[in-house]
């Protein structure tokens, strides 16, 4: 394991969406058996919302490990936002710089599970979603001096601003 030299902060900036994981594979299977005539088929885990993007999946798990991390990124002030907001909170995550955008929507990442567990990905908004309007103004310049690292990707240097 790597050791951070640092006694400050982790900062991690960039992208975080909702994530709705559709299993077409289980439904379509499910269905199937209904054709078949089969009755009380167990279910699996079923459609559901996660958390996700690059950085929001890194950003909770260094939190679940123990490291002083915060997020730095916009999101919709919209239930997706607050339900990605609440998410990092409870895996300790601190969010004084998750930026709630009235003028912006959430970005929702679709994905469809087939029945060889491959994943097709769809993405709404397409375009101007708010993980992708956060600008130099929505975080102090002292910043910098609060922190000890900061971990990005490379999504955050796709579009402008």
């Amino acid at each position: 394991m790597i050791t951070l030299k640092t006694d400050k902060p982790v900062l991690c900036l960039g992208d975080v969406n909702p994530d709705l994981i559709l299993p077409y594979g289980e439904a379509r299977e499910a269905l199937d058996a209904v054709a078949r005539g089969e009755k009380n088929r167990q279910r699996k885990k079923g459609a559901h919302v996660e958390c996700g993007g690059s950085i929001g999946n890194t950003t909770s798990n260094l939190a679940k490990l123990g490291v002083e991390t915060w997020f730095a990124g916009k999101v919709g002030d919209d239930a997706f936002g607050q339900f990605l907001k609440k998410d990092f909170e409870k895996d300790g995550v601190n969010t004084k710089y998750m930026v709630m955008d009235k003028d912006s929507s959430t970005c929702i990442v679709s994905a469809v599970i087939g029945l060889d567990h491959e994943r097709v990905v769809f993405v709404w908004p397409q375009e101007k979603a708010a993980h992708m309007k956060l600008v130099p103004e929505d975080l102090p310049d002292s910043l910098i001096s609060e922190i000890g690292w900061v971990h990005s990707s490379g999504i955050m240097l796709r579009e402008n601003p």
